[in-house]
């Protein structure tokens, strides 16, 4: 078998491929909240009357925390997932027999 299997019969390309579509979930996401978060922001510089930027204070604010942990997340997955496929290929894929002594 040319491509190396972990438990289940999973292979490394098939959860590179699930990692890596989780991780491009996350950052649109993130975007998308960033965006959001954004637009209230502006939306109080606009118009400065007191509920816009009570809204860009609170919600903007919340949304932008969450867009950035989400990124953050999506960051930490990618660098762990490339982390564990890296260090199982540099693993021998057999460990040599151990010296017994009579």
């Amino acid at each position: 078998m040319s491509e190396s299997t972990s438990e289940g019969g999973v292979t490394r390309a098939k959860v590179a491929e699930h990692v890596s579509e989780t991780v491009e979930k996350r950052a649109r996401w993130a975007c998308y909240l960033s965006l959001v978060a954004l637009g209230f922001i502006g939306w109080s510089l606009i118009s400065q009357k007191p509920l816009p930027v009570i809204f860009a204070m609170t919600i903007g604010q919340l949304l932008g925390t969450l867009s950035l942990l989400l990124f953050l997340g999506s960051i930490a997955l990618d660098v762990r997932a490339r982390y564990k496929i890296k260090r199982t290929d540099l693993m021998p894929s057999s460990l040599p027999p151990s010296k017994q002594k009579d």
